[in-house]
């Protein structure tokens, strides 16, 4: 699948490029160490003011990597119903195993160009917005497991979607007996070439970037000066058109003034 992206087989109007996305990105990452592939980049999720709550996960301090792929379950479109809950499949669900620290539940939820497929509804008496009744599962799933849950909504635009992350957790708190702020992130398919573009060398690593700008999923640095530089070219007179030197004569007018 991810070849057939690469080579422009498969339509970026595709429904599914949300899941292909999905399976293709983190169903590649989990091929490489967590260090090395998954944390460095859910590193960079965001919150609405712009912190980085799981950004110790590459904490350079440490003398050897301290979460290894054994720590880690991948639980692609699991469907979450948890007691009192609106049901809902998430396109990832990351349990990770922390040595010495809180385990941690990490829901993704990936689009590509679409918006969320539900939105609040006021006659409801549990959350239904879609990134809201994913965090009402997910808070509870992660209470039954002692881990501190995170919502990850990876998106494709170029800044934090603060109007739709907003919309959630008004929807959620605005429910009886959700009283817990939803730590909701934000992840841009764009980060993928910003984390790894530097890591080319690595096979896995170089076809994501590629798989992302291909689908122009990267950030706007700038023109490049090689991208202007004219192509050779050779070029002579073979002659001066005649009409040329006419235009340059100077006509004979023939006057005089007259009393």
């Amino acid at each position: 699948m991810l070849q057939a992206l690469l080579h422009g087989k498969l339509s970026r109007q595709q429904k599914n490029m949300e899941d292909v996305l999905t399976s293709n990105v983190f169903g590649l990452l989990r091929y490489l160490p967590p260090s090395q592939g998954l944390l460095p980049l859910l590193s960079q999720a965001r919150t609405t003011d712009g912190e980085q709550p799981l950004r110790w996960l590459i904490d350079t301090d440490r003398q050897s990597p301290f979460i290894t792929n054994e720590d880690i379950d991948y639980l692609f479109w699991e469907r979450l119903h948890e007691p009192g809950c609106i049901f809902c499949e998430s396109d990832l669900l990351l349990r990770v195993r922390v040595p010495s620290e809180r385990n941690l539940l990490i829901l993704i939820e990936a689009k590509y160009r679409s918006p969320k497929s539900s939105k609040a509804d006021p006659s409801e008496t549990r959350p239904k917005d879609q990134l809201a009744r994913e965090w009402d599962n997910l808070v509870r799933r992660a209470k039954h497991e002692d881990a501190t849950p995170f919502l990850i909504f990876t998106t494709a635009s170029v800044g934090i979607p603060q109007r739709e992350i907003q919309a959630s957790v008004v929807d959620y708190l605005s429910k009886p007996g959700r009283s817990d702020t939803p730590q909701i992130l934000w992840l841009s398919w764009r980060q993928i070439s910003e984390v790894f573009g530097k890591n080319r060398d690595v096979a896995i690593l170089s076809d994501l970037c590629e798989l992302t700008e291909r689908l122009g999923l990267k950030y706007f640095h700038g023109f490049s000066m090689t991208e202007f530089v004219p192509r050779e070219s050779h070029w002579r007179f073979d002659a001066i058109p005649r009409r040329w030197f006419d235009l340059l004569t100077v006509p004979i007018i023939d006057w005089k003034f007259t009393k």
